[in-house]
């Protein structure tokens, strides 16, 4: 899973718990993503992504399981169809 190589830190604004990952995508782009400590520790513990997180896209999920970025996507497997 790309999250387990991503660096990060983590933040305690007003009491809130949150991770900050940061790495860089398969094209070279940079990402940041911000979590929650409570969902990260659900995910942890087996939830689904999309209900871990619900507050992040589907670019942001898929971004953290493979180091995908939207752009790589489109550029190896075309624009999705659903747009």
């Amino acid at each position: 899973m790309h999250l387990d190589k991503m660096n990060y830190h983590e933040t305690f604004d007003n009491k809130i718990h949150k991770y900050i990952f940061s790495g860089r995508c398969n094209c070279g782009g940079q990402k940041e993503i911000t979590v929650l400590g409570p969902d990260l520790f659900r995910f942890r513990q087996g939830t689904l992504i999309q209900d871990a997180f619900p507050y992040l896209n589907a670019d942001e999920r898929e971004f953290l399981i493979t180091g995908i970025c939207n752009t790589c996507w489109e550029a190896s497997f075309g624009e999705d169809d659903n747009d």
